[in-house]
């Protein structure tokens, strides 16, 4: 705090332009904004001063420096997870691209991809959904997942990002399912079945790709396949008593419900455990939900 209030950040953004082909001093003058942007109240002198954030983006077109791809995804995430207000459209576009291009220049870190999925996510939900499709940032998304299947933190923010997507854009949706994306968050389900946190997760970006629109042709795309009904007894094989997973399934379910092709596949799906989670029973049919029989009446006794 005392580097923001003595002027340091004007001091450390004109010494990165005036070096701005030189590597080393844009990886010290990066290492210096990640430890800035970690303080609350640094985070928003960053945001608020002008000369930072042009010498932060601008320092991303080093695209082969890997040291300064990870120090400025970093930084750019801590700068947007909390509190983001952009100052103008233009910046919002500079991060979106500077983040896109680092994930594609180096799609086999996964330091990179992990902050890279995490800053798309939360663009997508501060409304910028549209732009990151076109820009083709579900294809990065999804790449970062196929090429770090066991990295949890990048299928964590990568089916975050999705889910966002999914929700904001009925194109970016629509983007999502030509890619398979309901099957790659299946597939880190079964991958993962003890991490409940990405079972949550995962439950939450197939609801978002589940979303039902009956007046909308993408939706309807959307059918029970083999994949989704392996996967929902993957996650009830060990979590079928944790209320918190179950709710997330069963939500994720009810949208793939709505349509009739899907109701009659998951009514026998989840029939046998209805009568333990309420949260089921809405999707059994009349015939298999519990039905309350009248007690037998009482024969009067004239004796």
């Amino acid at each position: 705090e005392l580097i923001c209030r003595a002027r340091g950040l004007e001091i450390i953004a004109s010494i990165m332009r005036a070096y701005v082909r030189n590597t080393s001093v844009q990886q010290a003058g990066l290492f210096v904004l990640e430890q800035l942007s970690m303080s609350p109240t640094c985070r928003g002198e960053i945001r608020r001063s002008h000369d930072a954030m042009t010498a932060l983006i601008t320092t991303m077109n080093h695209h082969e420096d890997i040291i300064v791809q990870q120090k400025g995804c970093a930084t750019i995430l801590n700068l947007v997870k909390t509190e983001f207000v952009a100052n103008s459209r233009d910046l919002i576009v500079n991060i979106r691209n500077s983040v896109l291009e680092s994930m594609r220049q180096h799609r086999d870190d996964k330091t990179i991809q992990h902050y890279g999925c995490a800053v798309i996510s939360i663009l997508a939900k501060g409304g910028h959904p549209q732009s990151i499709a076109t820009k083709g940032g579900i294809h990065d998304i999804i790449s970062a997942m196929d090429r770090h299947p066991k990295c949890t933190s990048v299928q964590k923010y990568a089916i975050s990002a999705l889910e966002q997507l999914a929700y904001q854009s009925l194109t970016a949706k629509e983007q999502i399912l030509d890619h398979s994306g309901i099957d790659k968050i299946c597939l880190v389900l079964r991958l993962y079945p003890s991490d409940r946190d990405l079972q949550i997760k995962g439950w939450r970006g197939l609801r978002s790709l589940f979303r039902a629109e009956p007046d909308d042709a993408v939706s309807r795309r959307v059918e029970v396949t083999q994949n989704i009904l392996g996967t929902f007894h993957v996650t009830f094989a060990s979590y079928c008593r944790d209320d918190a997973v179950v709710e997330e399934v069963s939500k994720a379910l009810q949208q793939l419900a709505v349509f009739p092709k899907n109701r009659a596949v998951l009514s026998s799906l989840v029939q046998d455990f209805a009568e333990d989670h309420a949260s089921l029973r809405p999707l059994c049919g009349p015939s298999t939900q519990r039905t309350q029989h009248p007690k037998p009446r009482k024969r009067p006794d004239h004796n």
